[in-house]
C-alpha cells in the first residue's frame, strides 16, 4: 500500500513555557482588588477574624507591610486565600477566581523561597 502521509515532516511538539518570575507588584495589584472586594462585606466570621471588616483590616496591614516595607513572607497570604479559607467564608464564590490567583501566587512564592 501506499502511504500518503509522509513520515519525515517533523511532529509538532508543545512548547514548554518558562515559568515567568513571580512579580511582587502584581500580587499587590490582586491584594488591592480583594481589599476592595471586601468593602461590600460586613459580617460572617471565618477562624480567626470575627466579621468580613476585621479580615480586611488585616489585610490592609498585610498590603501595606508588603509594599511598603518589603516583607516577603506571604504566610498569611498563603493562609487566608487557600481554598475553603478566610476569604471563601467571607466572599465565597463572587471572589473564588480572585482568590485562586492569590493563592497560586503565594503558593509559587514560598516554595521559591
Amino acid at each position: 500500500m501506499f502511504n500518503f502521509f509522509s513520515k519525515n515532516k517533523k511532529q509538532a511538539k508543545p512548547e514548554i513555557q518558562e515559568e515567568q518570575d513571580l512579580d511582587i507588584q502584581d500580587l499587590i495589584k490582586l491584594l488591592k482588588q480583594a481589599h476592595i472586594k471586601l468593602t461590600s462585606y460586613t459580617g460572617g466570621y471565618s477562624g480567626e477574624f470575627t466579621s468580613a471588616s476585621e479580615f480586611k483590616r488585616e489585610l490592609s496591614k498585610e498590603i501595606d507591610e508588603i509594599s511598603n516595607k518589603n516583607k516577603t513572607d506571604l504566610k498569611n497570604i498563603w493562609t487566608w486565600f487557600a481554598p475553603t479559607c478566610a476569604w471563601d467564608d467571607f466572599v465565597g464564590m463572587d471572589g473564588q477566581d480572585l482568590g485562586d490567583k492569590i493563592h497560586d501566587f503565594a503558593d509559587k512564592w514560598r516554595k521559591r523561597q
